[in-house]
């Protein structure tokens, strides 16, 4: 089952570890390169908890910036969360 999801992603989860450096937590555009999808289907991804996401804010402040968890993007990739 796992080689058709490489076919699929056309990346081996273990060659995204071997990657320096690992963060536990990414930006948009990693996200979007690990899974290679669209901003918007990222965004859906973590409305449907396919995936984990992070919003560090200042506070009194609006904007912020959001991070994706590393590992639940690879568990997603895997099979082990369905969206």
């Amino acid at each position: 089952m796992l080689a058709q999801q490489e076919k699929i992603t056309c990346m081996r989860v273990k060659d995204l570890l071997k990657e320096a450096p690992v963060s536990d937590w990414i930006n948009l555009a990693e996200a979007q390169r690990i899974l290679r999808v669209s901003k918007s289907t990222v965004f859906n991804m973590c409305n449907a908890g396919a995936i984990k996401t992070s919003a560090l804010l200042i506070p009194g402040k609006t904007r912020g910036r959001r991070l994706y968890s590393r590992a639940s993007i690879l568990a997603f990739i895997e099979g082990g969360v369905q969206a």
